[in-house]
Formats: C-alpha cells, sequence, structure tokens
C-alpha cells in the first residue's frame, strides 16, 4: 500500500491493521479528492493480492471507508493508536470490531451519525 500512495504523491507515515480493516496515515496530494485516493489503493492492492497472494480467501474491500483529517500537533497520539492496532483489537475490555471501533471514534470526537447510513446492507447480500 506504501507504493501504491507513493505513485499516488500520498507520503504514507504509517500503516497498520487487522484482519477487517487498515488504518493508513497519509498525506493527501493537492491534486487527488481522498475518494480517488482510496478507489485506487482499494482497486490496485485487491489486484496485487490476487496476483501475488492467490492463496488468500481474499473477498475484496468493502463499500465505502472513513476517513478523517488530523492536526500535526496530534501526529505521535494517532501514530501510536495505528501502531496499537493487534493490542487494541486483543484487548477483551474493548474487543473492538471495525464497527465498534469507528462508532467509537466517531462518538468521542461529536461526530453525528445515523447508523442505517454509517453501516448500509450490502446490496449482494440482500439479492442472495
Amino acid at each position: 500500500m506504501t507504493r501504491i500512495l507513493k505513485t499516488l504523491d500520498s507520503h504514507v507515515i504509517r500503516i497498520n491493521g487487522v484482519e477487517d480493516h487498515v488504518h493508513i496515515i497519509h498525506t493527501l496530494p493537492r491534486t487527488r479528492s481522498i475518494a480517488e485516493l482510496i478507489r485506487e489503493v482499494k482497486k490496485k492492492s485487491t489486484k496485487y493480492i490476487k496476483l501475488r497472494h492467490s492463496h488468500y480467501d481474499w473477498i475484496g474491500w468493502q463499500n465505502g471507508f472513513a476517513s478523517f483529517s488530523a492536526h500535526y500537533a496530534n501526529l505521535d497520539e494517532l501514530t501510536e493508536y495505528v501502531e496499537n492496532q493487534k493490542l487494541h483489537h486483543a484487548s477483551s475490555a474493548r474487543n473492538s470490531s471495525f464497527q465498534s471501533e469507528l462508532i467509537g471514534l466517531l462518538t468521542r470526537h461529536g461526530v453525528e451519525f445515523d447508523l442505517r447510513y454509517l453501516f448500509p446492507p450490502d446490496p449482494e447480500v440482500l439479492a442472495a
């Protein structure tokens, strides 16, 4: 992912994740929207995984994404949060999935949301 983002003129500060999601701290180039950047990362990383790691049971990325801007003054704290993802999710007190982690972040930072739109049902699942 670092290589992909670099080709898109984005500087990667830290990437880490767990089974169901990834956190990326990066710069946003002035010439691209965040939606365009994430779309390209998903597309190119999926191609890479299918080509180089076909033994993985890779279903693909979920629809949508969450993106937050942060001030450089908070970079150390943010980097530590991303570095400690495995510990964060392994903690029995937190035992958080992607959904519970995102809801916690939104709540903690005072971002209003509606669960109907935050995690809409996958149309392919509904059609099955």
